[in-house]
């Protein structure tokens, strides 16, 4: 039986949550597609915001992160809940390189996303 990555739900509050599910391990480019693929599933024209989940102690190889800033273009807004320094760090990279930064937030804080997300929801 091969190890779930990802799930992707439509939460109540009209926002996709995207949540990765294996900690401390690197990402490759692969699983990170699976996980954004069942986002796009749940909204096949990128029209919903996300929350995305990342897994504790969990980092992105090189291609991974490309992927990751090419997705993240494409969405409206996406709050991204990092665990730690260097999840925060590799982020506000990813952040920068898409030059999106008023569209995309980190936070270490769940429900500060979800209020995040909410205010973007009733700006639109």
């Amino acid at each position: 039986m091969t190890e779930e990555i990802a799930i992707a739900n439509q939460s109540d509050n009209d926002y996709i949550e995207l949540t990765f599910l294996r900690e401390n391990i690197t990402l490759d480019v692969h699983e990170v597609k699976h996980g954004w693929e069942k986002a796009k599933k749940i909204s096949p024209d990128k029209k919903a915001m996300v929350l995305l989940k990342t897994g504790k102690w969990t980092l992105l190889e090189k291609e991974a992160r490309y992927y990751v800033i090419t997705e993240l273009k494409t969405w409206p807004a996406v709050a991204v809940i990092v665990d730690n320094l260097g999840q925060r760090l590799m982020g506000q990279v990813v952040i920068n390189m898409t030059g999106k930064g008023n569209h995309i937030k980190l936070f270490n804080n769940e429900l500060k996303a979800k209020e995040w997300l909410k205010g973007k929801l009733s700006n639109n």
